[in-house]
């Protein structure tokens, strides 16, 4: 597999200004896979994670997750896809209410 860009965030998943990954979601074309390693990196809920999905899915990219193996252009796919965000949003709020 190769990669022909790699975009790094340094902010939070959690903040709404996020120039790294804006800036990877005016890059991607159609026939792209987007690689993230886990369904909370990318989003700040489960809204947010959906839109960013759904966004993919009209231009026609295929987005991959590392960790949890979901492909969400499948029925099941989009069964988990959802459990997994709504568990990933879970998380979030948790450690917030940890600080």
């Amino acid at each position: 597999m190769s990669c022909e860009r790699l975009f790094e965030e340094k902010a939070s998943g959690t903040t709404a200004a996020r120039p790294a990954l804006q800036a990877c979601l005016d890059f991607v074309r159609e026939g792209d896979t987007l690689t993230i390693t886990r369904l909370d990196r990318l989003a700040r809920s489960t809204l947010h994670l959906c839109e960013i999905a759904e966004r993919l899915a009209r231009k026609g990219v295929h987005l991959q997750v590392l960790d949890q193996q979901v492909d969400p252009h499948t029925p099941t796919g989009r069964l988990l896809f959802g459990m997994l965000s709504v568990i990933a949003q879970f998380e979030t709020e948790l450690r917030a209410e940890r600080l």
